[in-house]
């Protein structure tokens, strides 16, 4: 994987808006993805999530564009 993609993939992301539900969601997904070798699309797909849900619309669409470099099809 390249490493311009692991460095995005292991930053926590600063948040636009908070709610502590996923905020949560988007530390713990991150965090996740930091610690394992496992395949990342799901985590990767819920921190996506709690991206949207916090108004961090660019990097919910950058963790998009992973998925789609990853998992083409």
């Amino acid at each position: 994987m390249d490493d311009s993609i692991c460095q995005h993939l292991c930053t926590q992301p600063i948040l636009k808006a908070s709610s502590e539900k996923y905020a949560q969601l988007v530390y713990d997904s991150t965090t996740e993805l930091q610690q394992s070798d496992e395949p990342i699309l799901s985590p990767l797909n819920r921190r996506a999530n709690g991206l949207t849900k916090c108004a961090t619309f660019e990097s919910a669409l950058d963790d998009a564009k992973v998925m789609q470099q990853l998992s083409p099809t």
